[in-house]
């Protein structure tokens, strides 16, 4: 159970962060309405987007290394 959690957590954190590079503009017209996507086509987030993908790959990679436990 614990494997699954882990695993999990980690695929979350790693897309939260891609949502925080920059995409071509152009790609859903909607996707300009918000403010946070606005910012994060400046730029603004792209160290903390790299920091929680490394830590999402971490803990996805970790999960493989937890024993699976059997009831």
């Amino acid at each position: 159970m614990l494997k699954l959690w882990v695993r999990g957590i980690g695929i979350v954190v790693a897309l939260i962060g891609l949502l925080s590079f920059k995409l071509a503009p152009g790609i859903n017209p909607k996707r300009d309405l918000s403010r946070f996507h606005n910012l994060a086509d400046l730029g603004i987030f792209i160290e903390y987007g790299l920091i929680l993908v490394v830590v999402g790959t971490v803990l996805f990679l970790i999960s493989f290394a937890i024993p699976p436990h059997d009831e």
